[in-house]
């Protein structure tokens, strides 16, 4: 068990140099979820909404497993599997992301929530 855990965090990238580390993964992630909560309040405002909207900060990246990606409509990037935590439950997703000059950045992301139960708070 040790040696498979030990393996999988020695694989965990294709190319080691070529992948964001958990830091910057989850630096992306508060990019990618402060421009959807934008996104939320720009659509209810042409709607004459009033909302407020809060997007939760990601606390940790687990189980990323990454993969060279060959260009694309948005360039090189690389695709990550993993499991973002937040205080009331998780996000499994698989994101593309792409280096810029200010860092790795998401460009898409196909994922599944997972609330936490009150029971496990």
């Amino acid at each position: 068990m040790i040696a498979a855990w030990v393996l999988a965090e020695v694989t965990r990238c294709a190319s080691p140099a070529a992948c964001p580390t958990d830091a910057q993964l989850l630096a992306a992630t508060r990019g990618w979820d402060s421009e959807r909560a934008a996104d939320a309040a720009i659509e209810a405002a042409s709607r004459d909404e009033i909302v407020m909207v809060h997007p939760r900060p990601p606390t940790r990246v687990d189980a990323v497993v990454c993969g060279d990606e060959i260009g694309g409509t948005d360039g090189p990037g690389v695709a990550c599997s993993m499991i973002v935590r937040y205080a009331d439950g998780a996000f499994h997703q698989v994101a593309r992301l792409k280096r810029e000059e200010a860092g790795w950045s998401v460009v898409r992301v196909l994922g599944v929530w997972r609330q936490r139960s009150r029971s496990a708070r």
